[in-house]
Formats: structure tokens, C-alpha cells, sequence
């Protein structure tokens, strides 16, 4: 099997703007543009006692990003003495990104055939990812006499990986399943830096720098699971795995002006517990299922970012979180079907070091994990029907009509581990109505048809004369329709 695909995108987004207040950005540059390609083969063959599976991988990315900060907000930092028409000029107040990345990844499996005692599979995996960066901004840096939003700077990551894994699955009676499954592998990352502070001068400033650095991790997962089918129709499990997360460097070093060099933040490691039940009822029409989680997190990967002097460096902190998760679909009728989910997970910090609590003012213990609502809940009405239902007589064989209506509710979470930035709650409806016909469709849609105005990055900014931080947001594309078609062979 071959596939190939790609996609360019073109935008215009708004980065961060003056909140609170109206959904207005002063900007005169802002600019996202990407390109992304992918190409993927699997090759399988069955064997008498084994399947042996290969799969290899290509992908690449390419963007470009040009922002401006927004000229109210960089004159709130400077209390008014510097007018927002100041900042207006996009050679003195802008952020330019380059970024581009390919992975290759190959994988080799071999798992068991259907009517094995037992269930198994072993394989290996390679892959190699190749990052760059490159990075100039200067964002009015003599207005603020600190030389950290000025320059440029590249970054070059490579990180190659090797793991060899396998699981099985045990049945001790006809109704109870054990199964087994870990996971070795080792990952090297190298890099390569450099800044360049394109003639600004300010004390303690240095002019160049280049950076070099290489880390080395071999680390293990694993999984031990139980299944217990208490009839046809209903089955629960219970879990513990554990997770790794390497460690790195950094894209961003704030303190390259100054002539240091980044440092490697830390591995972070995860045991999760996990009880659920799935059940199929109803002959069939309702189908089920739920489960509580507990998760154990140490040195959870985190970016600091301290409003006063916009230094940012990664770190790790310990978190726990525990929750959650129930969905359900009932097949109303040979034609409508209705489905729904609610979620639930309180994500908090734990032994937070005081030098966490030094370098951005408000991260503490009990705090809240960053980026994670407490609630969620989605729910969902779809149609599907053959178009001569609707009196169309001449329609195809095989032509249906379909819809689908969804509503999403996502929670209040925080933009920072000092829990500074609230981002509200918020409630979203879809839709989408079209007709099928073979491998082909043509649809209309809608996303945000309540057009809700609502903030996706609510960030502290600065200390300002006028006193108070400021705060920078990004807002969401409001009402979105469209029209599209797909078309398979």
C-alpha cells in the first residue's frame, strides 16, 4: 500500500493583541504560511504461523511566520511613552520564524495469526528527525533596554531513535486475558546553535554565539493489562503502563545575549492506572464505555515564562492528575444515531523547587497543569440515508445522503504554570450535509455556527510604569462555512 499526500496552507493570524478589551489587533505584518508532505508504504505478508508487517515513513514541513507585537500592548510596556504608532514599524517591531523538519521512520512487525493460542507480537523501530529553526526579531528592544526580543539565532536538532518491543496476550480461562507488553529503546539528540545580536549593544550583551550540545537516552515502557469478559456483550479491564518522555534542548534560549549557552531539560517518566468497562446492549444499537484514570507524572516537561523579562527556559515539575472518561452511540433508527461524551480530569503541580517558584512569580504547588480543562463533553446527531428515500429516483445505486450536527464543550484552563492566564470556557456547534456516491462525496459545512468570540492564549506581559501586567491574547476564527469534495480510487 502507497500513500501520498500534502497540503499548503496561507494565513493571516493574529498573535497576540491588548486584553482585556475588543477583539482587536494593531498589526501591519502577520503571517503563517506552511507546507507539509507525506509519503508512507506498508508492505504485509501472511505467513503460516506469523504476519510479518513493514512500514515505512517520509514527511516534511515547511513554515514561515512573520508577526508583529501588537502596537497597543508594546506601548502599555513602555507606560505610555512611547505611542502606539511607534511600534508600527514592521523594521523595528517584528518576529520572523523559518522552520523545517523531516522524519523517516521504518518499522518491522511480526504478530500472530488469528487462531494462535495465544495472541503476540515483536518488532523494531528506527527513526530520525531533522529540525532547524531560524529566528530574527527585534522587537523595539532600545524601547525596553534589554537586548532579548533583538537578534537572530539558528537551531539545528537531530534526534535519531531504535526501539525493539513486543507484547502477548495469556488467556488464563475462557473469560480472563493477561497480557504482557514492553518496550526498549535509546534515543540520541545532538544540536547546534547559534546568535548572532545584529549590532544592538546593551550591557551584558554579547555580539556571537555558537552553542553545540549531545544527550543520550536509553530508558524502557511497559503495560500489564487484565480483561475479564463478563458476557458477549460486556468486557472491563484494568491497566498500569508506564511512559517516558526524553529529555532536550530547548528551541528557545533567552539567555544567548548574554553569552549562555541553553541547557538540557530533564527525561519525564509516567505510571498510569486505568479501570474501564465496554459493553455492547440493545442487541447491538448501544454501545458504551468508561473508565478512571491516575496519573503519576515525574518531571513533566514544562515551559517558564517570567511577564518582567521575558525569559523563557524550559524545566520539569512533577504533576498528578486523575479523572475520568464515559461515551456512548445509540442507534436511534436505521437512519439517525446519536452519541455523546463526557469528560473529567484535575491535573494539578506537585513539588514545585523554589527555583521554579523564583522564575516566574505564581507557580506553585497545587497549581493547576497548564492547557487542561476540567471539564469536557461533546455530543452528536448523525443522519445517513439512501437519496432515492428523498424521491430521487434516478440517484445512483449506493448514493446516500448523510449530516452530522456536533456540539463540544471545552472548560476554563490556565496559559501558564503560574495559573495567570485564564482562558474561559467555551461552547462550539458544526455541522455538515452532503451526498456519497461510490468513493466520492460533495459537502457544504459549518464550524463555530454560533459564531462564540473566545480566547485561545491568554499570556501575562511585562511590568509595565503604568503598574499591572498586561495581558496578550489570541483569539479563535469565529463563524466558519464552507463547501468541499473528496474524491477516493
Amino acid at each position: 500500500t502507497f500513500s501520498l499526500s500534502g497540503e499548503q496552507y496561507e494565513a493571516e493570524p493574529v498573535f497576540f493583541f491588548l486584553s482585556p478589551g475588543p477583539l482587536l489587533a494593531a498589526q501591519n505584518l502577520a503571517r503563517d504560511d506552511s507546507d507539509t508532505l507525506n509519503f508512507s508504504t506498508k508492505f504485509e505478508y501472511d505467513f503460516e504461523r506469523f504476519t510479518f508487517t513493514s512500514q515505512t515513513s517520509y514527511a516534511t514541513f515547511d513554515a514561515e511566520n512573520d508577526f508583529q507585537i501588537d502596537f497597543r500592548l508594546a506601548s502599555l510596556f513602555t507606560g505610555g511613552v512611547l505611542p502606539p504608532v511607534a511600534f508600527s514599524d514592521p523594521t523595528l517591531n517584528f518576529n520572523s520564524y523559518r522552520r523545517d523538519e523531516t522524519r523517516f521512520t521504518q518499522e518491522f512487525r511480526l504478530t500472530s495469526v488469528e487462531n494462535a493460542p495465544f495472541s503476540w507480537l515483536a518488532g523494531f523501530s528506527y527513526y530520525e528527525d531533522d529540525s532547524g529553526f531560524d529566528i530574527s526579531s527585534d522587537f523595539y528592544g532600545l524601547a525596553f533596554g534589554s537586548p532579548i526580543q533583538s537578534g537572530s539565532s539558528t537551531y539545528d536538532n537531530l534526534t535519531k531513535g531504535y526501539a525493539a518491543f513486543g507484547e502477548i496476550g495469556i488467556p488464563v480461562t475462557e473469560a480472563l486475558e493477561v497480557s504482557l507488553g514492553a518496550r526498549y529503546a535509546r534515543e540520541e539528540k545532538d544540536f547546534v546553535g547559534t546568535y548572532d545580536g545584529s549590532g544592538f549593544v546593551a550591557v551584558g550583551a554579547v555580539p556571537f554565539l555558537a552553542e553545540a550540545g549531545s544527550e543520550n537516552y536509553d530508558y524502557w515502557t511497559g503495560r500489564i493489562g487484565l480483561t475479564y469478559d463478563w458476557t458477549d456483550e460486556v468486557t472491563s479491564y484494568a491497566s498500569i503502563s508506564r511512559g517516558f518522555k526524553t529529555g532536550g534542548f530547548p528551541v528557545f534560549n533567552s539567555s544567548q545575549v548574554f553569552g549562555l549557552p541553553r541547557s538540557a531539560y530533564g527525561s519525564s517518566e509516567v505510571l498510569t492506572y486505568e479501570i474501564g468497562t465496554r459493553a455492547s446492549l440493545l442487541n447491538g444499537d448501544l454501545q458504551i464505555s468508561g473508565a478512571v484514570f491516575f496519573n503519576d507524572v515525574d518531571d513533566e516537561q514544562f515551559q517558564i515564562f517570567d511577564p518582567a523579562t521575558f525569559v523563557v527556559f524550559a524545566t520539569n515539575i512533577d504533576t498528578e492528575s486523575v479523572g475520568f472518561e464515559f461515551d456512548a452511540t445509540y442507534q436511534l433508527s436505521s437512519n439517525w444515531s446519536l452519541s455523546g461524551g463526557l469528560g473529567y480530569i484535575d491535573a494539578r503541580l506537585r513539588n514545585v523547587t523554589p527555583v521554579n517558584s523564583a522564575a516566574q512569580p505564581g507557580v506553585a504547588s497545587g497549581n493547576r497543569v497548564p492547557f487542561v480543562s476540567e471539564w469536557s463533553a461533546r455530543a452528536s446527531l448523525s443522519y445517513r440515508a439512501p437519496l432515492t428515500s428523498w424521491g430521487i429516483q434516478n440517484a445512483g445505486p449506493g448514493t446516500e445522503v448523510f449530516g452530522r450536527l456536533d456540539y463540544s464543550f471545552i472548560g476554563e484552563n490556565f496559559y501558564d504554570a503560574a495559573n495567570l492566564g485564564l482562558v474561559d470556557d467555551v461552547h462550539l456547534l458544526s455541522a455538515r450535509f452532503g451526498v456519497q456516491w461510490g468513493q466520492s462525496e460533495i459537502y457544504i459545512f459549518g464550524e463555530n455556527l454560533i459564531n462564540a468570540q473566545y480566547l485561545t492564549a491568554n499570556r501575562a506581559f511585562g511590568t509595565p510604569a503604568s503598574g499591572g501586567a498586561p495581558f496578550g491574547a489570541s483569539a479563535a476564527r469565529g463563524l466558519l462555512v464552507g463547501v468541499g469534495a473528496t474524491v477516493r480510487w
